[in-house]
């Protein structure tokens, strides 16, 4: 999966921006109460799945993963619970702020997200994350 990353629209957006869209997100769905409900919020707010994978931080070096249709967000169940749900918000967040882009580049397999990670040059990763 060649990609010339170059070509693809990811612009830098500043941190005030995300936490205007996270906080947008919140309130639509769940107001001002604490703790945020983040598995509600992405399954029935954004209508992503979520699907435990068992050991997905070995085979895919993360603990949650946006997969390629963007309809899922594969977690990883041993992991400790603050960690997924930091991640399944991460992934929730790709989601919202640039799924064009994300469609362009997940691959199928976890595999092929390994070799597409190793591949992505540094100004880009960062652009993204």
């Amino acid at each position: 999966m060649g990609v010339d990353f170059s070509k693809l629209p990811l612009p830098r957006l500043p941190k005030e921006s995300i936490w205007k869209e996270a906080d947008k997100l919140r309130q639509n769905h769940r107001g001002d109460k604490i703790p945020v409900d983040v598995d509600l919020i992405v399954e029935r707010g954004l209508g992503i799945g979520m699907v435990p994978v068992a050991d997905l931080k070995q085979f895919a070096g993360t603990e949650a993963f946006l997969t390629a249709d963007l309809k899922e967000i594969d977690y990883d169940p041993s992991a400790p619970d603050v960690h997924i749900r930091f991640s399944i918000a991460h992934e929730a967040g790709h989601f919202l702020l640039h799924k064009a882009v994300i469609s362009k580049l997940r691959a199928v397999t976890f595999e092929e997200w390994k070799n597409m990670q190793a591949a992505m040059p540094s100004w880009f990763w960062g652009k993204a994350e």
